[in-house]
């Protein structure tokens, strides 16, 4: 199972078959019941053509994050610079 976020919807495929679910993406991900969900929605929804979900994806597809906040982790060359000259 395989979750895609683009500008159209959330396009998820699963077993050969893509699906368009248009939720919000932070309301989608979420979901303390997800995979439960997703799986539910695979069961109830219409799939898409392989070639319709293969252009969505390549046409459209966004960073998965929403409005949540994100974190980076890493060295700036200042901080390495300024070690190395401690050294």
């Amino acid at each position: 199972m395989k979750l895609f976020k683009t500008s159209t919807g959330n396009i998820l495929k699963s077993n050969g078959q893509s699906y368009l679910i248009e939720e919000g993406w932070d309301l989608l991900i979420n979901r303390e019941d997800l995979f439960k969900y997703l799986n539910a929605q695979v069961s109830t929804s219409n799939p898409l053509s392989e070639e319709e979900a293969a252009y969505l994806i390549a046409a459209s597809i966004e960073a998965p994050i929403g409005t949540q906040e994100v974190w980076a982790a890493g060295v700036t060359y200042l901080r390495s610079r300024d070690a190395r000259m401690e050294e």
